[in-house]
């Protein structure tokens, strides 16, 4: 096993590959590693810990070794991430060496017991990370905040449990109904389909203990509407499988909630809409392209220009957050343009790589950018773009990358609100909004309002640093400048009244 230090540009990897939505972040990765172990010395029974060493960063892995019922078992806990125990996949286990691989995310562990209290391990996704495990007592969870806006009953309005099939049945879907506590049974209300951002997200589109679904629902059905949440493919107690499903296929889970929410008898269906945050913004707009019985569209940070451009921009201002030098980050994101391209235009994973290989080489970047990316070496080089095309290279994500919104843009006649954060380094401001406004000038001033809301970041809380790493450690799960923004704009455009 191969044990040397990943080289700096490979280790960028796991911050330059961070798509927009509201947390599909490759660091998130670690907190699906699984394993499932043969064990033959109890040395290693216990509880782990090291330091993953990252760019700019650093995570802390726990790993909980044990035997169950004759079988080994092993947990990893990432507590800087979620509270969560993962449980294990497959590793094997002799005297003084562990192997572990977890195909689904191509990831491979392998460490050697140096003494009764150390393992010297290696971290592998397309590059080498090494780590050292100190063995513990207990798990030092992360204290994570309190999460005072979560709604607690009792609720003034009605709360149901509902499920439903897509139109082939291949699909079971689980989620949340609210409504408002109507006695009489004859009112009909508008209603509003909720529609999250990218990774495995349930209902409430819970990240970190934050519940801003659940903050939203709460919200507008207090203001009278209706409002659906669904967990996603694959996710709570929604079947269907999440892993390889793209974007177009979440549109068909968005489209199948749209039209049960539809057929519930309490709900106005000439004031039906759609909240779509992050990549739910992205599906958002691909319905509202297709539906005409979208009456209005609520756009949460959604792309405005290509995805692969609006990319770009987001791996610069991260960058940029994490320390690396202007110039490295904006050299960096034109480089990225140029490797996703010469990757979407590969029929083959060699030629992806080939092309992401001369695509580098020939990186117009000045020597000390170059030298502060560690791009110095054409076996650096080749480690890298081996590592960046095996994430990129997957049929989700070149789908992700090819999507361009103006389109779909041109085909929108609902009511359109987009809203973004000033401080949003996933989803920048700028170029975004001004996109959503140029392709969507054609609706005129009154169905159409684009607002940038001041000191918000990607998830619309009230951000202090405004990094990716603050998200977990702010009490405000939503801020309500955000929620009186959908409030006032939804009574401007007399789907709700005060």
């Amino acid at each position: 096993m191969d044990t040397r230090a990943a080289p700096e540009p490979v280790k960028a990897q796991f911050v330059s590959l961070l798509k927009f939505f509201s947390m599909k972040i490759i660091l998130s990765i670690l907190l699906t590693l699984c394993w499932h172990c043969s064990m033959s010395q109890n040395s290693v029974m216990g509880i782990w810990e090291g330091i993953l060493k990252l760019p700019q960063q650093e995570l802390k892995l726990i790993f909980t070794f044990n035997e169950k019922n004759g079988h080994s078992t092993a947990l990893l806990n990432v507590p800087q991430q979620s509270p969560i125990s993962i449980p294990a996949d497959s590793v094997n286990f002799n005297s003084q060496e562990a192997y572990a691989r977890f195909k689904k995310f191509k990831i491979e562990f392998s460490g050697t017991l140096i003494n009764d209290t150390t393992i010297s391990g290696t971290f592998l996704q397309g590059a080498s990370f090494p780590i050292i495990l100190i063995k513990t007592d207990k798990i030092a969870q992360a204290e994570i905040p309190a999460r005072s806006q979560t709604p607690k009953p009792p609720f003034p309005y009605k709360v149901k449990e509902i499920d439903f099939y897509n139109a082939d049945k291949s699909i079971h879907y689980a989620g949340t109904l609210t409504c408002p506590d109507d006695k009489t049974r004859l009112e009909k209300y508008p209603a509003v389909l909720l529609i999250s951002g990218s990774g495995p997200q349930n209902r409430d589109e819970e990240i970190f203990g934050h519940k801003p679904f659940a903050i939203i629902a709460d919200y507008l059905t207090r203001k009278g509407m209706v409002v659906l949440r669904v967990d996603d493919r694959g996710v709570g107690k929604t079947t269907g499988t999440f892993a390889g499903s793209t974007t177009l296929d979440f549109m068909h889970d968005a489209m199948a909630a749209f039209d049960f929410l539809k057929q519930q008898p309490q709900v106005n269906k000439k004031y039906m809409g759609i909240i779509g945050h992050s990549e739910g913004g992205m599906i958002a707009e691909m319905m509202g392209a297709k539906r005409s019985d979208v009456d209005f569209i609520i756009l949460l940070a959604a792309p405005g220009i290509r995805n692969i451009d609006l990319m770009a921009a987001q791996n610069v201002a991260i960058f940029k957050s994490k320390g690396v030098s202007a110039a490295a980050a904006e050299n960096y994101g034109n480089l990225f343009k140029l490797m996703c391209t010469g990757i979407l235009q590969a029929k083959t994973a060699e030629e992806a790589e080939e092309n992401t290989v001369k695509n580098i080489i020939e990186w117009n970047a000045p020597v000390a950018v170059k030298k502060e990316l560690h791009f110095e070496s054409l076996d650096t080089i080749r480690l890298f773009a081996s590592s960046f095309v095996n994430e990129v290279n997957t049929i989700p994500m070149r789908y992700f990358l090819a999507y361009d919104p103006m389109p779909n843009f041109k085909k929108i006649k609902s009511k359109v609100l987009a809203l973004n954060g000033s401080k949003d380094i996933q989803v920048l401001p700028d170029p975004n909004l001004a996109g959503i406004q140029q392709g969507l000038k054609h609706l005129g001033k009154k169905k159409l309002k684009i607002q940038e809301l001041p000191g918000l970041n990607h998830l619309f809380q009230t951000c202090k640093v405004c990094n990716l790493d603050e998200y977990v450690t702010l009490e405000e799960s939503f801020s309500p400048l955000a929620l009186e923004a959908m409030g006032d704009w939804l009574q401007q455009q007399n789907i709700i009244t005060p």
